[in-house]
């Protein structure tokens, strides 16, 4: 948003929400759901502040934290904006990830890209069509609004091929054992002494801890977690250690993580006790609004879903070629050159955090590889970033107004 705003002439503010909305004129908020601690507000008193002030109010949320939590859009927020990691698409070295945005109807035609359109064919059947599908900049310049990045669009393949595999019932599932696993290690640390968030869905805020003894032990466990900043939690930043639980924790992670804080418990003495307690999630958040309503997400079995990317219904076991989504991807992987079965593998096989220095394999490859390209242009330095053509642009202007602003020519906003 920085840098976005910055060429703009606008200021971006950051800090908690209700105190930011106090010091001034703002047009937008963007507050994040849950909060960066993993702590659940309510914010339905700030979005009709924002309101009434004639601004906007946005949400950064959590696709999986949203099966279990009330959809934004029904307390008030205006636009909705996250990234689809949580949906089958590995963590990597933080990215690329697709990323999704939910918006007011009053704003949809304003959205970015190509939006899907829902008619009737001469047979009377339902008939999908693009609307907005103007070309790159290049071509239609300040009228375009499609930014598609076919690496990203194969991301966005795989998330909705996830969401559609698991149905509204399997996702929702999924969030509850992340929940279920994320309150047994919050349950296991508090009989300990150690103080943990009240409210959260996978994320907890660890205090009461010294933050560089337990990073260490994690790192020798092969774990990373993350060391809070004093802008995220005040001046005991260098004590409060973050937790972060997904769809891959097991148990036994609960374990090695209670280890790690020098906490003895076991997940099966506490596992009745967090399910006859309260969950941390606030009652008036949980969610109530149905959600993956169209057809192709809600039929039972894996035989009958509808396959998102050979667009075919299966009705039954059929021939048999397409009835389970994952042996369709498979045979389709088989078609092409891929990470598994070339180059990349000895990468997937050491991932980050199994380094003493997290990401140190991935930092090699992408140095390597700008070192390269910097031989072979001449240029001073090469950025593999960003990864989308239209931000490229973008970025490289950026960059031609920062070469002005060195040579003391020009320090104006951007038109």
């Amino acid at each position: 948003m920085k840098t976005r705003a910055e060429p703009l002439g606008l200021t971006v503010k950051v800090g908690f929400v209700p105190d930011l909305m106090k010091e001034g004129d703002y047009f937008g908020v963007l507050a994040q759901y849950p909060s960066t601690t993993g702590l659940i507000h309510d914010m339905r008193p700030f979005a009709e502040q924002a309101h009434a002030n004639g601004a906007l109010f946005c949400v950064a949320a959590d696709l999986l934290a949203l099966t279990l939590l009330e959809a934004p859009g029904a307390w008030g927020a205006d636009i909705v904006v996250g990234n689809s990691q949580r949906f089958g698409v590995p963590f990597g070295f933080g990215g690329p990830h697709a990323a999704f945005m939910g918006c007011k109807d009053a704003f949809k035609r304003s959205m970015p890209g190509r939006l899907v359109g829902v008619s009737v064919d001469s047979q009377g059947k339902p008939a999908y069509r693009l609307t907005l599908q103007t070309r790159e900049q290049h071509i239609r310049r300040e009228k375009a609004t499609s930014n598609i990045c076919t690496a990203q669009v194969l991301l966005a393949v795989m998330a909705s091929m996830y969401a559609v595999y698991h149905g509204p019932a399997g996702l929702t599932r999924i969030a509850q054992r992340v929940h279920r696993l994320t309150a047994i290690f919050a349950e296991g640390l508090k009989r300990s002494g150690l103080k943990v968030n009240g409210t959260f869905f996978d994320t907890l805020a660890i205090a009461g801890v010294d933050a560089a003894k337990v990073l260490a032990a994690a790192r020798d466990r092969g774990i990373n977690l993350r060391e809070f900043s004093r802008r995220d939690v005040g001046d005991h930043a260098t004590q409060i250690v973050g937790v972060a639980f997904d769809e891959t924790t097991t148990r036994a992670d609960v374990e090695t993580l209670w280890g790690v804080f020098g906490v003895k418990a076991n997940v099966d003495d506490l596992d009745a006790a967090v399910a006859a307690g309260e969950t941390a999630i606030p009652m008036a958040l949980r969610r109530t609004t149905p959600f993956l309503t169209h057809r192709c997400s809600t039929r039972t079995t894996a035989s009958t879903r509808c396959c998102v990317t050979c667009a075919r219904w299966r009705q039954g076991p059929g021939d048999g070629s397409h009835d389970d989504p994952a042996r369709f991807v498979h045979d389709e992987a088989q078609r092409d050159r891929r990470d598994d079965s070339g180059h990349l593998a000895r990468v997937r096989e050491h991932p980050p955090a199994r380094a003493r220095r997290p990401g140190r394999g991935y930092r090699q490859l992408i140095d390597e590889l700008e070192q390269m390209l910097v031989e072979c242009t001449g240029y001073d330095a090469v950025s593999l970033q960003p990864n989308s053509g239209a931000q490229g642009e973008y970025a490289g202007l950026l960059a031609i107004r920062a070469y002005h602003r060195a040579r003391g020519k020009g320090t104006a906003p951007c038109a």
